[in-house]
């Protein structure tokens, strides 16, 4: 087990095959959601808190955002506001049923672009589940056709920037219920060497990954952004920030 100490906290490596098995057992015994609750209690944490407050420390005035899986829009509106009137926010919502609430949440800033794509490994059609609930955070892509599933128009990041016109990023956060692997893959020719990119945000969704047969995907995940110069670090047990 890979343990780091950084700023008087206990830091854990996920990625850690024990670790991910270990996840693995205690969900299928019903106990992972009560360990969660032990582990926020010891560490006073609730959920998500220490990536957002460390991953908006990190934005700054006239930074270029993409926010890859939007939804509703909680942290497309802070990022428009952290980046002001000289910076951009790309929304990327695919959801119908979502886009016009997340719209309607993030109105009175005109620095937020909005994209009703999903980003995924290629630039083609994908099966996405829509529950047609407003701000579901379930919906996303996925494998194979259900009754709930529709199919969409999929980019990769990579095709997104090859227009020079399009602002390109300098920091990256990604919440896609399982597909974080695509999204990633598709950012590895133009977008992940690029030295304006300096940030990514990761919700990495174990269980997804899992269902999807990708275990080992947290690793792959951390493995990628390392081989492009990241410092990658957990800021809980489903966040990786990752800086260069």
């Amino acid at each position: 087990m890979a343990w780091f100490f950084e700023r008087n906290r206990v830091l854990v490596n996920y990625t850690n095959p024990v670790l991910i098995y270990g996840r693995h057992v205690a969900r299928s015994l019903g106990i992972l959601g009560p360990l969660a609750r032990v582990y926020r209690r010891v560490f006073a944490a609730t959920y998500e808190n220490s990536f957002d407050s460390e991953m908006m420390d990190t934005i700054g005035k006239g930074d270029k955002i993409w926010d890859v899986g939007a939804n509703i829009g909680f942290y497309t509106t802070k990022f428009a506001e952290a980046v002001g009137a000289g910076g951009k926010v790309v929304a990327f919502e695919p959801a119908q049923s979502t886009v016009a609430l997340l719209k309607k949440n993030c109105s009175g800033n005109p620095n937020i672009i909005y994209e009703t794509v999903a980003l995924s490994d290629s630039s083609t059609d994908r099966w996405f589940r829509d529950s047609k609930i407003e701000g579901d955070p379930c919906n996303g892509l996925t494998d194979v056709e259900s009754p709930n599933a529709i199919k969409i128009s999929v980019r990769s990041g990579d095709d997104m920037v090859a227009d020079e016109g399009y602002p390109f990023p300098n920091a990256i956060k990604i919440d896609v219920e399982g597909f974080e692997v695509e999204v990633i893959n598709g950012l590895k020719q133009r977008v992940l060497p690029d030295r304006r990119l300096s940030r990514l945000f990761v919700e990495v969704h174990f269980h997804e990954l899992n269902k999807r047969g990708m275990r080992n995907a947290p690793q792959d995940i951390a493995r990628t952004l390392e081989s492009f110069g990241f410092v990658v670090r957990w800021a809980d047990p489903s966040h990786i920030i990752a800086r260069r």
